[in-house]
């Protein structure tokens, strides 16, 4: 799964879809809770660098890597001057502990459920005490409109999204499994890179985060409000906060 999808990421087409700098809500609402400024940082899964446009110029220190030395390149084109390192999130190259960890637009899915665990415990590790941990990752509930036409009127996008269901029907269980399961791998066919994505169920994965030693776990949605009740939300993937 990793392999598959770190040469996916190494794809040029990749480089150039994930270049925009523009950041989502939810990570907007997370970086104004924080004190950035007198903040240690470490960036994981920064693609070209799109979340390094904003926290570099604005937490004390900053260091961002990723495991696509493509996308490290594309970013150090833009930021020559920034600490950037081609890093596997499971074992990170560094003696220094953080303020503020982040692995944003569900990266921490290109993984299996074992390398997850081992990706928690290592960022646990490396936050100071009481630093915190943001991240997103792909939603269970919010999966089955990959296994359902969205209907559209427009005939172009239709096709689109025909296209879309057929490739992640063929290459997955049913709906009617992978509902039942608290996480799961889902080869997707939502865009031509054809990841393997792990989707969870929120309240697996806060278990899965106190697990871990995570703890004042925050949930926000898509438009970067705390979710009032996190375990039947439908957003697509969903922002987790917490503190080590």
């Amino acid at each position: 799964m990793i392999t598959h999808n770190l040469r996916a990421w190494e794809r040029e087409k990749a480089v150039n879809m994930f270049s925009e700098d523009a950041l989502q809500a939810p990570e907007q609402a997370i970086f104004n809770m924080l004190p950035l400024a007198s903040m240690s940082v470490l960036d994981i899964g920064i693609g070209a660098g799109r979340t390094t446009h904003y926290l570099a110029s604005r937490c004390k220190h900053y260091i961002g890597v990723d495991y696509s030395a493509p996308m490290i390149e594309a970013a150090k084109q833009q930021f020559p001057s920034i600490a950037l390192h081609v890093a596997d999130a499971r074992s990170l190259p560094f003696q220094e502990h953080f303020d503020f960890i982040l692995f944003s637009f569900n990266g921490i899915d290109n993984m299996p459920h074992e390398d997850r665990i081992t990706t928690l415990n290592e960022i646990k590790k490396s936050l100071k005490p009481g630093g915190y941990f943001a991240f997103s990752s792909h939603n269970i509930f919010g999966a089955k409109k990959l296994f359902h036409i969205q209907w559209n009127r427009k005939p172009r996008r239709m096709i689109e999204s025909a296209k879309r269901w057929y490739k992640t029907r063929t290459r997955n269980p049913s709906w009617s499994t992978i509902i039942t399961k608290d996480n799961v791998v889902i080869n997707e066919g939502a865009h031509a890179l054809n990841l393997q994505q792990y989707y969870i169920k929120p309240k697996a994965q806060i278990e899965q985060l106190s697990s871990c030693g995570f703890t004042n776990i925050r949930v926000l949605d898509l438009e970067g409000a705390k979710l009032q009740d996190p375990y039947t939300s439908e957003d697509n993937w969903i922002y987790y906060l917490c503190t080590g």
